[in-house]
């Protein structure tokens, strides 16, 4: 930049003929002044020097900046001197005591002109450029600043100095994974109301169950026996209007079959639900065996005549009104339904019973007894029984009452057989032999199984012969024989027990 002012000079320029200044004390000549160009000054503020043109042209000075107070502290590597000799064909002065240059020796061309620099603070990291050599009044040439300069190897705080060269490649930053992260949380967010309002949707509203208002369930209290599979038919449990009981279900899941209790259960028809209970008797504490009752049409009947004597139970009927109507019915066998209650552990279990109709009051049974054979694929003995009523009454002697038992008892030798149909019976309440099961008693001392089925008349009177059943007498001659006529019959032990 030029200055307006045309009696000023260039910074660092020097006049045709120098005139050395007179030195101070301190050896330190003036800011601005000729000195030899191969002595060095103490350059104390850390500014770098104006270079001496190596042209004597004249060039109209400009005014000299204030000097600035050297620090003594900062310690710089003289430059050599020169004694003797010229520069730019002027006469140096040999007088002139050796002292530290105040210029740097590198040249500036003439043609330029240099403004005025304000004082810079100094910076103690800033490098002190090499000084080069001045010998035989050669020029050093110039060398370019590199273009590969890693701006990131730059200290900032060297201001007005030439910054460092590096030759490293310079960074890229690293890539910011912001956006990514961003579009993953919206991606969620979008996720989380589409799934949410999908659910307010089919639990809240009915879009998808227009009739659920309509439906009504009706559930119902029930009761099984502990071990007894769970019926899976809806119409088992509840009642239901409104819809198809194909389009409703039973959840049971949390009932244990093989657990006494109270458990609850749930029927579910779309979004309409009601729950009903389950109790689940524990009958194998419970051994019952009911007794047969014997009536004459018109005759009262007790609910205690059923049980067996000396038990803790107590015994009532699950229908009693259908019991009253049976008395007075025709002669036959009625099967009635009773609920019996272990007073000791409150258990019940509800137990089928016989009311048996007769034309005459009972007198007796006739027992004909099989001869002992073998039980096929078991290590047992077996007796076959046919037990007869007989009747006390009508125009008939001892008549035959169309009353037959069949009763077989199995005697088992082996050990393990006969645990194994015990736990069978512990578990179900009978056993099965030979498809031949029904009333099961087991006598654990003497390993002896006793199954007891009511014969329908219809099929005993076709066995054995209407004729042959008439009363106690031919019963007798036709299983036992009859020795005065020397009739062997069918080889049966025929015994007659009164009724007590």
């Amino acid at each position: 930049m030029n200055n307006e002012n045309n009696n000023s000079t260039v910074l660092g320029s020097t006049t045709p003929n120098p005139v050395p200044n007179p030195v101070p004390e301190n050896g330190v000549e003036n800011l601005g002044s000729v000195v030899n160009p191969n002595q060095g000054i103490n350059n104390t503020n850390g500014v770098n020097p104006i270079p001496t043109p190596i042209n004597p042209t004249p060039v109209t000075p400009e005014p000299i900046p204030e000097p600035v107070v050297p620090d003594v502290n900062q310690n710089i590597n003289p430059s050599p001197v020169v004694n003797g000799g010229t520069i730019n064909n002027n006469p140096i002065n040999n007088n002139v005591p050796n002292i530290e240059p105040t210029m740097a020796s590198q040249p500036v061309e003439p043609s330029v002109e240099v403004p005025a620099q304000p004082p810079v603070a100094p910076s103690m990291d800033a490098p002190i450029p090499p000084q080069p050599s001045m010998e035989n009044n050669s020029v050093p040439p110039v060398v370019p600043q590199p273009a590969y300069t890693n701006p990131q190897t730059i200290n900032q705080n060297t201001i007005g100095t030439t910054p460092p060269i590096s030759y490293e490649p310079e960074k890229k930053p690293k890539a910011k994974n912001n956006n990514k992260i961003l579009f993953i949380i919206i991606i969620v967010l979008v996720l989380a109301v589409v799934g949410f309002g999908t659910y307010y949707v089919l639990k809240y509203t009915d879009l998808l169950n227009n009739n659920a208002k309509d439906v009504t369930i009706t559930t119902k209290n029930l009761e099984f026996n502990m071990g007894n599979e769970l019926s899976s038919n809806v119409a088992d449990y509840a009642e239901i209007s409104g819809t198809e009981y194909t389009n409703c279900n039973v959840d049971y899941g949390n009932i244990d079959i093989n657990k006494a209790g109270v458990y609850e259960y749930t029927v579910s028809c779309g979004e309409v639900k009601k729950s009903g209970k389950i109790t689940i008797l524990d009958t194998t504490s419970l051994k019952v065996t009911l007794t047969d009752v014997y009536k004459v049409k018109g005759d009262d009947l007790d609910v205690k005549e059923f049980a067996q004597a000396n038990t803790n139970y107590n015994y009532e009927f699950v229908e009693a009104a259908e019991v009253e109507k049976y008395l007075d019915s025709e002669p036959g066998t009625y099967p009635i339904k009773i609920k019996v209650t272990d007073n000791a552990t409150n258990k019940s279990v509800e137990v089928d019973g016989n009311l048996i109709i007769l034309s005459y009051p009972l007198k007796g049974f006739l027992t004909c007894s099989s001869k002992e054979q073998n039980v096929e694929n078991y290590s047992a003995k077996m007796i076959v029984n046919e037990k007869f009523a007989i009747l006390n009454g009508g125009t008939i002697a001892n008549a035959y009452g169309n009353l037959t038992y069949e009763i077989y008892t199995f005697s088992f030798t082996d050990e393990q057989e006969f645990t194994k149909l015990l736990d069978e019976y512990n578990n179900s309440g009978t056993v099965n032999i030979n498809n031949i099961t029904g009333n099961t008693e087991i006598d654990e001392s003497k390993k002896t199984i006793t199954i007891t089925n009511l014969r329908k008349n219809e099929e005993v009177i076709a066995e054995y012969g209407a004729d042959n059943l008439k009363s106690y007498d031919t019963i007798k001659k036709y299983f036992n024989g009859d020795p005065a006529n020397n009739t062997q019959g069918l080889g049966y032990d025929c015994k007659y027990e009164k009724k007590q």
